[in-house]
């Protein structure tokens, strides 16, 4: 059972990836040669393959130096052979640099050290030279590869892309080259991204936080350092260090293929041993030991979050890894004190209003586990002491035992079903075989033979491992109001190293390229063979897809109203989820689906509102039978309303200090104006006054309008649709769907608004464009050219000269705003950029911007990766099983009768580059553009920006409805 720690806003939130059952999860393993491990997957639902190298080396391998981050960076520049025009010219001056880099990290004189940066900038010029930026990325594209990225963990880092079945020989000739022989070049510029990188994660709200607990709970291992490295670290980097962490970790005996998809397996491995057995054996030396600082139970340490009023407290237990054999029935205790169905004994706390929320995350690295126990106390004057005690009677009844065993089949239902969830899709069993790999397991049968334990757990197991484990050694976290100082870094002044080289190929690129033509051929869905539709009701239609990988049923009521029809949908969507009805409390509610292995929940989007439903098929009538004592008799609960308004609340107080949200929500000020979703979110005064009768009667109102009813399992449609006429009143659905437009605003002179954080490490600037309608299949396929080509992807203009060439950013991209063509295609269209940078940047990353749309250089290169990318997000974004009828039913709900992607294909096949160009000096560069700049902006700044248009200040009550005057 996988643990992925994520942030939350009490603490952490488990995202649980667990595993019990049967289903076709099979993997064929072998070693290479060399002695590389290869995991194989194979999966015909969807045409695609997602492969990846998984290196057993990671932050703890290096603590606190930030190198297997920074490499992990340099592992897109290429090679000797990929992304140079003449690696033996251009070889001297990259050891030249890798010298000077050497010299810089053991200097502390200033002078000393601007001299050196000047060198370094020089001779990363002269590199440059010979530099072919981004080939191995536009090779990846050519071969059918999207979503080409990589991550680096505690513990191990991944290279990864989903790519197009046909071409796996090239792929894996690609990404083992990748590995033999990587060349630090354009490294200047990519050490200012991680620099911006560094300022990003220290405005994001919580990872602060969560590196402060890591080092409170870890003492004493590599843990708790950051991944991406210390802020000394990252000013004095040593290549040769890299180099020699490549040469130590990044051997066969080290590394792992996962490859799971669209392949044949059996057939694969004379191909592997052609192109991953290059890579040099060897194996990696043993990790460091550390000895965690031991808990006592006296130690109280207070976790700084900037969220107002909540009060948190958490108890914290050292805790086995997944490789140990009390992890299972660990786990297993913590989830009957708290788990996604909400029946736990803490859950029930809240429940019952003794608390306001209860918790225990487990989370296990490699090496080391901990689980928190913990609870908000009730607002505001609830107590942290008292709200302890509540947490230690709890885990004193899982060590007593004293809990139901109908609550254990129940966890153990919810195991069964969550693996086969995860291993039915390509994407869903690639990850988990990623972790189980990078974590330890010895093998695939290894990693689901130690889950399918969750089976044979009995209540004194849990009891045993709760007793050994929740025991009086923990320390005590408590959340204090508050922010941590962040650590200020500052770009070195480097002149910007543009290669000339944007549209050449090297030798190998050529080589590979005239061996195929690399033409992907895309799958298209067959509307009338992928799934049933069958009319229940003029307004009301069954979309149903035969399941036969498993025995999971999912179900679906997707009714057209959304948050742009009301935005109180999702606030609606929040509540329903914590009602009972008139004879089961909303525990009594989530026990009984929990029985049965089921769930219910609700989720609302812009456009629509969805309750789902998900269990084993055994179960669908009796979990239908719960939905519609559910929807007949579902009960307002004032407590839970009182709950959700101060919920509101507390999102009005931390808005302020989410700059992620600033920066979404002064988007949608400027493009739509007063129709924005943040101007129009429901407040907290209004949910007090809508009551919790008000949001029932929605509701009830809301099962009047269109619904489509999506239906995944074994069973015959006739039968479903028999289901859900008992389930909810198809006749009486009355209202149809209306489709809704926001208009954009339209500007008739340049603007620029800021929005001044003072607080913030990064800025945000970007532009918005409004572009005249595209009412033709021909017109917006040329539109969605010229966005993929000038901001889609890492070989866009955009991102190839704002973070690639001139450092300015770590992130920068565009989007279009594209309204439904076949309803609204007279409407006009839009275009947006953001690009995340440093606040001693934002002239400079202005001005860079505002001349790549004034003068947009014309690259062959990235058209044809930019035509090549669109085909190959239709084909390798296929819709799985369980998305399918989804994918249908919302096309015909739009009027087609087929594929709209089989009018796409053929357009974008014959585009060519004078199509992209034309678009923009027609449409595109006599278009007003409107800037949008947040970020600590001083008045210097505020007066050089009128340069770009006329200067408007934004206030935080003028992009959001919750500083709003009229509440």
């Amino acid at each position: 059972m996988k643990k992925s720690l994520l942030t939350a806003a009490i603490a952490l939130v488990a995202c649980c990836l667990q595993a019990f059952g049967t289903g076709d999860t099979s993997v064929r393993q072998f070693k290479l040669a060399n002695g590389m491990t290869v995991w194989l997957s194979e999966d015909h639902s969807q045409p695609k393959v997602l492969g990846a190298v998984v290196v057993k080396a990671g932050a703890n391998q290096c603590p606190n130096t930030g190198i297997a981050h920074y490499f992990e960076h340099l592992m897109f520049k290429g090679t000797d052979k990929i992304g140079t025009t003449d690696y033996e010219a251009e070889k001297p001056w990259l050891d030249s640099i890798a010298a000077k880099y050497d010299l810089l990290a053991k200097t502390t004189d200033a002078g000393v050290r601007r001299g050196l940066q000047a060198d370094i900038n020089r001779l990363s010029h002269k590199a440059a030279e010979y530099v072919i930026p981004n080939e191995f990325n536009n090779l990846i594209s050519y071969f059918g590869g999207s979503g080409l990225n990589a991550a680096t963990s505690y513990d191990f880092t991944i290279y990864y892309n989903t790519f197009a079945p046909e071409f796996v020989g090239q792929w894996a000739e690609l990404c083992s080259e990748r590995m033999i022989n990587p060349v630090f070049r354009m490294f200047q510029s990519e050490l200012e991204t991680v620099y911006e990188e560094k300022n990003m994660v220290a405005d994001n709200l919580l990872a602060p936080a969560m590196e402060h607990l890591l080092g409170a709970v870890l003492e004493g291992s590599p843990y708790v350092h950051p991944v991406i490295g210390s802020t000394e670290s990252l000013k004095n980097p040593s290549l040769n260090e890299m180099r020699e962490f490549f040469y130590k970790y990044y051997v066969a005996g080290n590394m792992g293929l996962i490859m799971c998809g669209d392949i044949c397996a059996d057939t694969l491995m004379p191909l592997l041993e052609r192109s991953f057995g290059r890579i040099r054996p060897g194996c990696a030396p043993p990790s460091a030991p550390f000895a965690l600082k031991p808990f006592d139970g006296t130690r109280t340490v207070g976790i700084k979050l900037p969220i107002p009023l909540v009060k948190v407290t958490a108890l914290a237990y050292h805790t086995p890894t997944e490789e140990d054999s009390d992890y299972v029935a660990l786990d297993m205790a913590s989830q009957i004190l708290s788990n996604g169905s909400g029946s736990g004994l803490l859950d029930s706390l809240a429940d019952t209003k003794a608390i306001m929320a209860g918790y225990a995350v487990p989370a296990a690295f490699k090496d080391a586990g901990f689980t928190l126990v913990g609870a908000v106390p009730k607002i505001p004057f609830g107590s942290k002491k008292k709200a302890e005690r509540l947490c230690l009677e709890m885990i004193g009844k899982v060590k007593r035992g004293e809990f139901p065993d109908t609550m254990l089949d129940a966890l153990k239902l919810a195991e069964e079903l969550d693996f086969k969830l995860s291993t039915e899709t390509i994407d869903g069993r690639a990850l988990l075989m990623l972790d189980a790999f990078g974590y330890g397991a010895a093998s695939w049968d290894d990693y689901v033979g130690r889950q399918s334990r969750v089976a044979q757990l009995t209540k004194a197991d849990v009891m045993a491992a709760a007793n050994k484990y929740f025991d009086g050694n923990y320390m005590r976290l408590v959340k204090k109001f508050g922010t941590y100082q962040k650590d200020r870094l500052s770009q070195p002044g480097y002149k910007p190293v543009t290669p000339r080289n944007v549209d050449a190929r090297s030798d190998y690129a050529r080589r590979l390229v005239g061996e195929h033509p690399g033409k992907v051929s895309p799958r298209f869905v067959n509307f009338d063979s992928c799934a049933r539709r069958m009319s229940l009701a003029p307004l009301a239609t069954l979309y149903a897809v035969r399941n036969d990988v498993n025995d999971v049923f999912s179900i679906d009521f997707v009714f057209a109203k959304g948050t742009l029809d009301d935005p109180l949908a999702s606030s609606v969507a929040d509540y329903m989820g914590d009602l009972g009805t008139d004879s089961l409390s909303r525990l009594g509610l989530s026990a009984a689906l929990a029985r049965l292995g089921s769930r219910l929940s609700f989720g609302s989007d812009r456009n629509s509102f969805t309750i789902s439903l998900m269990g084993l098929d055994r179960n669908f009538e009796p979990t239908m039978r719960l939905f519609a004592h559910f929807v007949r008799r579902v009960k307002a609960d004032k407590d839970k309303m009182a709950e959700l308004v101060t919920g509101a609340k507390l999102s009005a107080g931390t808005f302020a200090e989410d700059y992620s949200d600033i920066v979404r929500a002064v988007v949608e000020k400027i493009a739509y104006g007063d129709k924005s979703s943040y101007l129009n979110a429901v407040t907290a005064g209004q949910l007090k006054r809508i009551g919790a009768d008000g949001m029932v009667k929605w509701f009830k109102d809301l099962l009047h309008t269109e619904c489509m009813v999506l239906y995944c399992g074994s069973m015959a449609a006739d039968s479903v649709a028999l289901a859900v006429r008992n389930s909810i009143d198809v006749d009486a659905i009355n209202v149809p769907c209306r489709f809704i437009n926001r208009p954009l605003k339209a500007y008739d002179r340049p603007m620029v608004f800021v929005y001044n954080a003072p607080g913030a490490r990064q800025a945000n600037v970007g532009t918005y464009t409004v572009l005249p309608p595209s009412p033709t299949v021909p017109r917006r396929v040329t539109e969605q050219l010229w966005a993929e080509y000038f901001g889609g992807s890492m070989s866009s203009v955009l991102f190839q000269e704002m973070r690639e060439f001139r450092s300015l950013a770590y992130s920068s991209y565009g989007w279009l705003t594209l309204p439904l063509m076949a309803k609204f295609g007279d409407a006009p269209t839009a275009f947006h950029t953001i690009t995340g940078t440093q606040a001693d940047k934002v002239l400079t990353a202005v001005a860079t911007v505002d001349s790549l749309f004034d003068n947009m250089p014309l690259r062959l290169s990235g058209f044809e990766t930019a035509r090549r990318n669109l085909l190959n997000s239709i084909n390798n974004e296929y819709p799985s099983m369980r998305d399918v009828g989804e994918y249908i039913a919302w096309r015909r709900l739009y009027g087609y009768d087929s594929d709209p992607e089989r009018q796409r294909v053929p357009l974008i096949e014959k585009a060519v580059a004078s199509d992209v160009e034309g678009f923009y000096s027609d449409v595109v560069r006599p278009a007003v553009r409107v800037y949008l700049v947040v970020g600590n902006i001083g008045k210097a700044e505020m007066k050089a920006l009128e340069k770009y248009g006329e200067v408007v200040e934004l206030r935080k009550g003028d992009i959001s409805s919750m500083f709003s005057r009229k509440k």
